[in-house]
C-alpha cells in the first residue's frame, strides 16, 4: 500500500495545495519498504490528485487541504488524514502504530531550549506544558 505525505523540508507541508514535494512510502506487512520523494511544484492541484491516483496511493497524510480537493481524493479511493502537523517521519510512525488521527501534532520527543531576548532560556519548553506549573512558579516568586 502506498501512503503520500506532502513535504516542507522534513515536515508535513501546511497546505497540500501549495507543497513543492511529496513523499511516497510503500508499506507492506506494517513496515516501510520503500520511500521516494517527488517534485510536484509544477503540477496544479487537480494534476496532483491525478498523479497520486496514478501512483496507486491509498492514504494521504497532510496538513491543510481544500475541501473540494479532499472530496475529490476520497471519491478517487484515497483516504485523507488532514490537519496533521509536525515531522513527516513521526506521522508515519504513528500511522504504522495505528495512532494517527486528525489534529495530531507529530514532534520528536527531544529536549529543546527556547531563548528569550537577553539570552536566557527555558529548557524543555512545551506549548502544551501543564498549566499548574505556571501557577507554582508565581507562588514561589510571591513568597
Amino acid at each position: 500500500m502506498n501512503v503520500a505525505v506532502p513535504l516542507f523540508g522534513s515536515r508535513i507541508s501546511p497546505r497540500f495545495d501549495f507543497c513543492e514535494e511529496i513523499l511516497i512510502v510503500t508499506i507492506e506487512e506494517g513496515r516501510i519498504i520503500q520511500r521516494k520523494r517527488l517534485s510536484i511544484s509544477s503540477l496544479a492541484p487537480r494534476q496532483r490528485i491525478a498523479e497520486l491516483c496514478k501512483l496507486d496511493v491509498k492514504v494521504l497524510i497532510c496538513g491543510g487541504i481544500n475541501h473540494m480537493f479532499c472530496a475529490h481524493l476520497r471519491s478517487s479511493g484515497i483516504s485523507v488524514i488532514s490537519d496533521v502537523m509536525g515531522e513527516a517521519d513521526e506521522a508515519l510512525n504513528r500511522y504504522l502504530a495505528g495512532q494517527l488521527r486528525r489534529w495530531t501534532f507529530c514532534e520528536n520527543r527531544r529536549k529543546r531550549v527556547c531563548k528569550k531576548r537577553g539570552g536566557r532560556g527555558r529548557e524543555g519548553f512545551s506549548p502544551f506544558a501543564d498549566a499548574t506549573r505556571g501557577s507554582s512558579e508565581k507562588e514561589e516568586g510571591n513568597e
